[in-house]
């Protein structure tokens, strides 16, 4: 099955703005919240990008179950909602076990993307039911 163009190009967008989105939106509040995601140099970078994988590779799945994308948009919005609260949230100075988040917050973020998917599924569902010009022949 061969996807267009344009969906290829969200999935990528997808891909690069989900795993930049915790140091686009720490950048925000400054220069300061920022160092803390990158204290730890490459492997501090690389450990907080691997974890916010987790819910971009579960919406990259989500991209090949939705039939017409209104799944993936709830889901998508929702995702990277959740995701841009928490980071902006998440401030590592203020707990020793505050780093915890970084891994929590992937994780948690798993569980509103799959209410919004599903969400979206049943719209999908039943707009499938109803089609948008009945037949007037019958």
């Amino acid at each position: 099955m061969r996807t267009s163009s344009s969906l290829r190009l969200c999935r990528w967008l997808l891909v690069v703005f989900g795993l930049l989105l915790p140091y686009g939106v720490r950048f925000l509040r400054g220069l300061a919240w920022v160092r803390q995601y990158a204290e730890g140099g490459f492997f501090g970078v690389f450990f907080v990008t691997a974890f916010q994988a987790l819910p971009i590779t579960f919406l990259l799945a989500l991209s090949f179950r939705c039939r017409t994308g209104l799944a993936w948009f709830f889901a998508v919005a929702v995702g990277l909602g959740v995701l841009a609260w928490s980071h902006w949230h998440l401030d590592l100075a203020a707990d020793a076990q505050a780093a915890l988040g970084l891994v929590a917050i992937p994780i948690a973020a798993l569980v509103p993307i799959a209410l919004a998917a599903e969400f979206g599924l049943f719209l999908e569902r039943r707009c499938a039911c109803r089609p948008l010009h009945p037949r007037k022949d019958l």
